[in-house]
């Protein structure tokens, strides 16, 4: 008789409404409550009721459920609790009172997804070339999950989305693609943050790093604008690239070797530095080629030195002044020596000569006189024999 008299009740206006949401597996409490005075309060579900409270009298089942009562003074309001809340609770629930005065009660269920990151076999990859980094999954969710990728330093990045959903519970599956694949990603750790209802719930995050791999690229040689002679001097290769650059040094000028012609020149055990102990005056103007290489291609710069003699020191000027001073004296000596001796060449000579010439003169006036007295003396004999 009582559970047909509650059938009665169910053809009344129904005026308020009520909203309760419990997570899957979660307990809550929902309550009937009315004012003024209550004798009957009833739950219904699809017309059938599971609950009745006369009174002030504990509520009592009417069907096997998962509801359980909470004791209540007030003979107003039915108030149950549900343990373990199931999606199959959700519905719309009904509760009336001995006036057919009543409300519903909607029940909403969410239900967490199962997630998991399926990353990419491998996140190597040639700079402007595609690259997947992974799968992110949020399955027999409800309501539907979002998925974000983002890298580790923040940015978000849009990503390939694609929802299935069957009886009330949806499966998402968010797959990022690099389309151009550059530096600026090496190194990037990504990772996929679900939520649910503005609300994250976890974030997956890739083991792996990407590696970006890009031809050298910038590389520039740096060096003092100019060198003073006799100093240390270096210059440097740089340049970027992944895999790291070796560095190769040439001589801009075709027909010359740095082993040939610049032996004073050392590469450093890494390869990016070439420098000398002593920079000589004949390196000025001198042209150096730098090879930035990996095995994707190779990139070069050139750099030319600019030598400044070294001025001389006081006491190599003065050291200088005093051998100079030398020098021209020692010159002045020797031309004042061959003057010399070619003076007294010629003047032995002409002495020579004029020794020869008063000798042939000393020569000729002995024959003369001697001539002299030989016709003296036959003069005389002729004018002795006269006399006779």
């Amino acid at each position: 008789m009582k559970l047909a008299s509650i059938g009665l009740f169910v053809a009344s206006s129904l005026a308020q409404k009520s909203t309760y949401k419990f997570e899957q597996g979660s307990s809550g409490d929902i309550s009937c409550a009315f004012s003024g005075e209550v004798t009957l309060i009833n739950l219904k579900r699809d017309k059938e009721v599971l609950w009745i409270k006369y009174g002030d009298q504990n509520p009592f089942p009417t069907t096997q459920n998962r509801f359980q009562s909470i004791s209540s003074s007030s003979s107003s309001k039915l108030d149950l609790r549900i343990n373990q809340v199931q999606l199959e609770d959700e519905d719309t629930y009904v509760c009336e009172n001995q006036r057919g005065e009543g409300y519903d009660i909607k029940l909403v269920v969410t239900v967490k997804p199962e997630v998991a990151i399926e990353e990419a076999p491998s996140l190597v990859v040639n700079s402007g070339e595609e690259l997947q980094i992974g799968t992110c999954r949020a399955s027999g969710a409800k309501p539907r999950p979002q998925i974000q990728w983002l890298d580790d330093r923040g940015k978000v990045y849009d990503a390939n989305e694609d929802a299935t959903k069957k009886d009330k519970l949806t499966d998402v599956e968010s797959t990022l693609v690099l389309k151009n694949s550059n530096k600026e990603h090496h190194q990037r750790r990504f990772s996929c943050r679900i939520s649910q209802e503005n609300r994250e719930i976890t974030t997956l995050v890739a083991e792996n790093a990407v590696n970006v791999r890009w031809a050298p690229e910038n590389t520039i040689v740096q060096g003092d604008e100019e060198f003073l002679e006799l100093n240390e001097a270096e210059i440097t290769c740089q340049s970027s690239s992944n895999p790291a650059p070796k560095f190769s040094w040439f001589v801009v000028d075709a027909n010359k070797t740095l082993e040939a012609d610049f032996p004073h020149w050392k590469i450093s055990d890494d390869g990016a530095t070439l420098r000398t102990d002593s920079i000589l005056a004949s390196d000025n103007s001198a042209g150096f080629r730098c090879v930035a290489s990996n095995d994707l291609a190779e990139e070069a710069r050139e750099f030319f030195l600019a030598v400044t003699e070294r001025p001389p020191s006081p006491s190599e000027s003065v050291s200088d002044s005093i051998s100079g001073g030398a020098a021209k004296n020692a010159m002045v000596y020797s031309i004042a020596a061959v003057i010399c001796i070619v003076l007294l060449i010629a003047f032995c000579i002409v002495l020579k000569r004029t020794c020869i010439t008063k000798k042939e003169v000393y020569k000729t006036e002995d024959k003369e006189e001697r001539d002299s007295l030989a016709e003296a003396e036959l003069e005389a004999g002729n004018k002795k024999e006269y006399f006779m």
